[in-house]
């Protein structure tokens, strides 16, 4: 007590006296001190605290403040191209990348194959002898 007056305060840093000097409210910490990490991450305030979340298909961190590791992803596959040859047994191929999204931070690069080749066009070739 301070010249017959009470003094109040609030429990925690989540909580801050309001314009009466009585009432504790929450602290909006998105907006005073964005504790959130990252230009993917987004903060959301709640009572008594707030939580980050990420965007762009990044990971929280382990401090769940830090939005800096994006694990690979594959695209889909292309079209298969044309075929080597056009009878008698050929290869045609087919890629992907590591782009959807790109490997970030430390984030796990992407698993699987990024080409693949398959057999085509394995009928006989027609006989252009005279002996056939």
């Amino acid at each position: 007590m301070v010249l017959g007056q009470s003094i109040c305060s609030c429990r925690n840093n989540f909580y801050k006296l309001s314009s009466d000097n009585q009432t504790c409210v929450d602290v909006d910490e998105c907006t005073d001190s964005y504790p959130c990490v990252g230009n993917s991450s987004t903060c959301l305030n709640t009572n008594g605290g707030f939580s980050c979340n990420c965007t762009n298909d990044y990971i929280l961190g382990a401090d769940k403040l830090t939005c800096a590791d994006r694990n690979g992803g594959l695209t889909s596959w292309t079209s298969w191209g044309s075929c080597s040859v056009t009878c008698g047994g050929g290869t045609q191929s087919r890629t992907r990348s590591c782009t959807n999204p790109t490997q970030a931070g430390n984030g796990l690069p992407c698993s699987g194959l990024t080409s693949e080749t398959q057999q085509c066009n394995t009928d006989s070739c027609p006989c252009k002898c005279a002996n056939c």
